[in-house]
């Protein structure tokens, strides 16, 4: 399995990132790149695609 960067929110409000699988990352990260900011959206696509 592919790993990707994604990003926990829910242990920490500040920016913890962890090592998940492709499918997880995109069933979580999903709703979690609207609250983020552009940049940070783009880059989380980024490392999906």
């Amino acid at each position: 399995m592919k790993k990707v960067v994604g990003y926990n929110e829910s242990k920490d409000e500040r920016e913890s990132f962890y090592v998940i699988n492709v499918r997880e990352a995109r069933r979580q990260s999903c709703k979690k790149i609207e609250k983020k900011t552009k940049d940070d959206a783009r880059n989380t696509a980024r490392l999906m695609a």
